[in-house]
Formats: structure tokens, C-alpha cells, sequence
């Protein structure tokens, strides 16, 4: 989870949905992810989450939340650039899985 910069550092309280910039999720194999946490994060406005699927070895990027889901989604493969809409980083796939090459960029053109 990548939260906003606040001047307490969270000390008052834990982040909330406002809060969060990007949430990340490593999706296993029941489906909860999916079918479960990702209808609640929507209903709960936070504005961009990302599944990594191991079984496929793809990204589901999933923007824009409503009551009835998310507006957007796509999917991200091996080696491909992702942008999270709200950072000036990119990430790039690597070979293995498990790990992102990250990179700050100037630039906050999201892909």
C-alpha cells in the first residue's frame, strides 16, 4: 500500500481510503482477491489497485472505483511499463514474478 505524505506520519491513526494512493495485492489462489476484496476497495473509493497473478504472471490494474466496481481495468504481461496514475514512477516486469524493476521519473505521464 503507498499512502500520501502526512505531517503525523500516520500517528493519529491508521490510513484510511483517502489515503491511499495505490494498493497492491498478490493474489492467491482462492479468488477472494478478485471476487471479494477487490468489490470492497471500489464501494470504499480507493482509487487504484493493482493484482499480481501469479498463476498467470500478470498485472490486473484496476482505476477509477464506483459502488458497482471499478470503471477501468487492464491487464499488464511480463516486461510491460505500468504507471500508477497518481506517482511519477514506472514499473517494469521483470523475468521473474516477483520482483519490479522501479524507476522515478520526472515525468508523470501514466501509462
Amino acid at each position: 500500500m503507498l499512502v500520501h505524505a502526512r505531517a503525523d506520519f500516520y500517528a493519529a491513526g491508521k490510513p484510511g481510503p483517502d489515503d491511499m494512493v495505490l494498493l497492491i495485492e498478490v493474489m492467491d489462489l482462492s479468488g477472494t482477491d478478485r471476487s471479494v476484496k477487490l468489490p470492497l476497495y471500489a464501494r470504499a473509493g480507493i482509487s487504484e489497485v493493482w493484482l499480481l497473478d501469479r498463476a498467470t504472471d500478470r498485472v490486473e490494474v484496476y482505476r477509477h472505483p464506483s459502488h458497482a466496481g471499478y470503471r477501468e481495468s487492464t491487464t499488464v504481461g511480463r516486461n510491460e511499463r505500468l504507471t500508477p496514475r497518481a506517482l511519477p514512477i514506472r514499473v517494469t516486469r521483470t523475468a521473474d514474478a516477483q520482483r519490479a524493476l522501479v524507476t522515478f521519473e520526472r515525468s508523470s505521464t501514466a501509462t
